[in-house]
């Protein structure tokens, strides 16, 4: 079986690699390019709108309807975002890319962002498939001090006061393959080095570990998240910038140069791949598209529209690549692959590679209940028509009572959600307040609906959606069957931290929706709270504020 690396990179958009219009590929990525030129470009690559629905699609090969993240609020920091505090996951019962990977006899490791719940010990990484785990739970962390971001790019202090609270719950964290090994704070081991260095270092060494295991990397940058110290220990060749300098921003630069930082780390992995031996795929791409309202990273999306957090192009479409020197073909090496593909496509895409197993099979031993599509017999074919324009074609960003996002085959239709307009790169965020980047980043106007043809305008510039009632008649029907059989609807606006809540409050929802429900759905991804449960079956209440430590229990 092939090794493995599966570079996820964080809020960098369609504007910002080979496709980027102010960021030469030879100085900001290079080897990002050379890969891209050397494998397969995946040019019609979808994600989702901002970072835990994203990587709930990506890790389970379902989409987020299935799995409780998708809401009718895809507003500003949503509540469906993970953060430090955040009281739910996904559900149990999920069993997630590493895992599959496991069962094959697969050695998984988890380096980097994990952003899809850790309110009790049973949704901890390696609880759900890793068998090593170096990163950090929340959405967002200092660059070098790893300390735990607060809405709004506020970061926790990590002065000798402060670093306590800042290194309790969601700061680096480190298990190495039994629980003996498990420390919350491993950060503290690296104050004052970037994460891109740190999670490099031991994306390499996992890499080059003994044992005769085919490997599976999940490597999660930090970057390009839009967090305070980007710039802090960022190692580059500054002289390479100098004419940058003078045509970007101080955001767009500082973007450039933590990209290039991990561009750097990647070519050092794929030497370590070459070196091994054996055969190897190496996936790169984002996990949404880019924020041109950051504040200290400025992501592009141009001339996409929108941004992260809404659901059009540029929120959805992403950079992506595939590459391999054996497990690709002559035919496939080399071109662009234009047939849809998402995040959940990576699950049956790698399972097939693997194992040397045609799309039917991959997907017969997956069962019901996995959105997932193998790509690598089309890709390596270069088949005329991809996997999606068979069942199941469509793609469902989001589903709700009244929401919906869905793409099928030339059209996508967004349903009751405000409009977004275009962003340049040179657009200057550094001085922007929250209140500032929702007025000028985020959906405006009241929520309505648009009916886009995205292969003929990829730019969503005309909404189809009065002249063609038939085709957005028939993609509403497809988010109308999804709502009736999969999605969980939050029936509480909002009332997601229990220590939001008074006593008498938390106690009733907790009775109410923990603790009389068998079902995973109801009783783990309910926001307002998360039942700890140990493995001798004992449990206790959770939630907000709990140090992993006193969590842990007889597991």
């Amino acid at each position: 079986m092939p090794h493995v690396l599966h570079v996820v990179l964080d809020d960098v958009g369609w504007d910002d690699l080979w496709e980027s219009r102010d960021l030469p590929p030879a100085v900001v990525s290079p080897t990002i390019f050379r890969l891209a030129k050397e494998g397969v470009k995946l040019t019609s690559y979808y994600g989702q709108s901002y970072c835990t629905p994203a990587r709930a699609a990506l890790l389970t090969g379902k989409f987020v309807h299935r799995l409780g993240f998708a809401s009718p609020e895809a507003d500003y920091w949503g509540p469906l975002e993970v953060v430090g505090d955040a009281n739910y996951s996904v559900p149990l019962g999920h069993e997630l890319l590493p895992a599959h990977l496991r069962n094959l006899g697969y050695a998984t490791h988890g380096v980097g962002k994990w952003n899809v719940g850790h309110c009790a010990t049973e949704y901890l990484p390696w609880k759900r498939g890793f068998d090593t785990f170096l990163g950090y739970f929340s959405d967002g962390i200092h660059y070098t001090t790893h300390a735990v971001d607060e809405y709004g790019g506020g970061v926790i202090s990590a002065d000798d006061d402060a670093v306590d609270e800042a290194h309790t719950l969601a700061d680096l964290v480190y298990y190495d393959g039994d629980d003996a090994s498990f420390r919350w704070d491993r950060g503290l081991d690296f104050l004052g080095e970037h994460t891109t260095a740190v999670f490099a270092r031991e994306a390499l060494r996992r890499l080059r570990g003994g044992g005769d295991a085919a490997k599976y990397v999940w490597l999660a940058f930090h970057g390009a998240h839009d967090n305070e110290g980007s710039l802090e220990g960022v190692d580059v060749d500054d002289d390479a910038f100098d004419g940058l300098a003078e045509t970007l921003t101080a955001g767009r630069l500082a973007f450039a140069k933590n990209l290039r930082f991990m561009d750097d780390a990647i070519f050092g992995l794929k030497r370590a791949l070459l070196d091994s031996g054996r055969d190897f795929l190496v996936a790169v791409h984002s996990d949404n598209g880019g924020f041109p309202c950051a504040r200290y990273l400025g992501g592009s999306n141009a001339p996409l529209r929108g941004a992260k957090f809404d659901f059009m192009e540029g929120a959805l479409r992403l950079p992506a690549l595939l590459y391999s020197p054996t497990l690709l073909s002559t035919v496939a090496r080399g071109r662009a692959y234009n047939h849809l593909f998402h995040h959940v496509d990576w699950l049956a895409t790698f399972l097939s590679a693997a194992t040397a197993t045609a799309a039917p099979e991959v997907a017969a031993k997956l069962g019901p209940g996995y959105d997932s599509v193998d790509h690598m017999g089309a890709i390596n074919d270069a088949q005329v028509t991809g996997p999606r324009t068979r069942a199941p074609a469509r793609i469902l960003f989001s589903v709700s009572a009244t929401g919906l996002v869905v793409r099928d085959g030339d059209y996508k239709l967004i349903r009751e959600y405000g409009d977004s307009g275009w962003f340049e790169p040179d657009l200057d965020a550094s001085g922007f307040s929250r209140e500032d980047a929702k007025r000028v980043c985020f959906e405006g106007d009241e929520p309505q609906t648009f009916l886009f043809n995205v292969r003929d305008d990829p730019e969503e510039r005309a909404n189809v959606v009065d002249a063609l009632p038939d085709v957005a008649a028939r993609l509403a029907a497809y988010g109308d069957d999804a709502y009736r059989d999969e999605f969980f609807h939050f029936p509480l606006e909002r009332a997601w931290i229990f220590h939001e809540l008074d006593d008498e409050e938390a106690a009733r929802l907790r009775a109410t929706w923990i603790d009389t429900s068998d079902d995973d759905v109801y009783r783990f991804i309910a926001p307002w709270g998360c039942m700890l449960v140990f493995d001798d079956g004992s449990t206790a209440p959770g939630g907000a504020g709990v140090r992993l430590e006193d969590t842990r229990g007889p597991g």
